[in-house]
């Protein structure tokens, strides 16, 4: 959460509004990055958007509460919101999408995440490989890290976190080097 995001005891939903690149104006191809409340806002909307499709006929307050008690937790009770869990909470559970959703290579009962009918989603939260957070600080999240090669692996990349000069370069760890 950035030091200049609001945050009041009103506020309801917390969205992603810090470095978010969105289309140029008045170009097909440019992009721009921006930051604030003019870039949280079409999050929030089109939360709301993607929540009313799949329930047409869910009360707002409903909706609200299913963006509000799901997500990554960022501070003092507001969670950033994350469409796919809402959804999930809503019954649309990405174990049953026939989807790759977490692209470990497994979809639905067959993904180490979908452990049980009570299980909604695929990933792990309890698996560094599998919690959708850059665990060891790389830039890299989950199976984009190199670090996880599948979803048992206990660490994203155990070679950047040994106190070891795997690589030979000079540096340890997490030094800035490749």
């Amino acid at each position: 959460m950035p030091s200049w995001a609001n945050y009041a005891s009103f506020v309801s939903l917390f969205a992603p509004g810090n470095s978010v690149g969105a289309p140029q104006y008045f170009t097909t191809s440019s992009y721009t990055w921006a930051s604030g409340a003019s870039m949280a806002a079409p999050h929030a909307a089109g939360a709301f958007a993607i929540l009313r499709q799949a329930q047409p006929a869910a009360s707002v307050t409903s909706l609200l509460t299913a963006l509000q008690t799901t997500g990554a937790h960022v501070t003092q009770g507001l969670n950033r919101i994350q469409v796919r869990d809402a959804l999930g909470s809503l019954g649309f559970p990405e174990c049953d999408d026939g989807i790759d959703n977490d692209a470990d290579g497994y979809a639905d009962a067959d993904d180490p995440g979908c452990e049980s009918t009570a299980d909604l989603f695929e990933k792990i939260d309890s698996l560094p490989c599998d919690d959708g957070l850059d665990n060891d600080g790389d830039g890299d999240t989950d199976l984009d890290d190199a670090g996880c090669a599948g979803p048992g692996w206990p660490a994203e990349d155990p070679a950047c976190s040994d106190g070891v000069d795997n690589d030979g370069d000079g540096g340890i760890d997490f030094d800035g080097s490749p």
